[in-house]
């Protein structure tokens, strides 16, 4: 995609199955050159994505290590020269839903590095390249939870919750660099 004369690149982390995906080849129908990192690569949609006549990459990574993060952004801007949206689905490891009764208090933590830390380390990252070029998009999705109580989902709530308001704020400092954050609570 081309806007104002300038080539449009996302970099997904979490884009090799599930929402990520989806939205990464409706992204390369748009004409969009596609950068995907996760821990292991997915044949499935790099052929999508080469089916759609873009350019794309995967960078293997974890999205709950800063350097591995950090890397991921840097080698993006530097394969394509760009660096325009960022968008994260990953999770880093963690653990899945349970009753609050039934989770090892050992586990709490947990929670938040896999899937909140995990996108402020994204956040962070990008920034720096996103203040860079003059501009960006960082976009967070997470579970519904964060805005509606559910049994079964008190941490993962409640990491959703500190997304949702780590997007205020984190939006509101880079937004002096034209930088703008959003979740999408799902």
């Amino acid at each position: 995609v081309f806007l104002g004369g300038l080539l449009f690149v996302p970099v997904f982390f979490g884009g090799t199955y599930g929402i990520g995906a989806a939205i990464a080849k409706e992204y390369a129908k748009h004409g969009s050159h596609i950068a995907i990192s996760a821990r292991s690569e997915s044949a499935e949609i790099m052929a999508a994505l080469a089916d759609a006549g873009v350019k794309s990459k995967f960078y293997s990574g974890d999205v709950g290590d800063w350097s591995d993060v950090k890397s991921v952004v840097d080698q993006t801007h530097a394969d394509f020269g760009a660096l325009d949206t960022v968008i994260v689905s990953a999770k880093a490891g963690g653990v899945s839903a349970r009753l609050f009764l039934d989770t090892n208090p050992e586990d709490f933590i947990k929670y938040f590095q896999g899937r909140t830390v995990s996108r402020f380390l994204v956040a962070r990252a990008a920034a720096d390249v996103m203040k860079e070029r003059g501009g960006g998009s960082i976009i967070f999705l997470t579970t519904d939870a964060g805005r509606v109580p559910t049994p079964a989902e008190s941490l993962l709530g409640a990491s959703a919750a500190a997304v949702i308001f780590g997007t205020r704020a984190i939006g509101r400092e880079l937004s002096r660099f034209k930088i703008r954050v959003n979740t999408i609570s799902l």
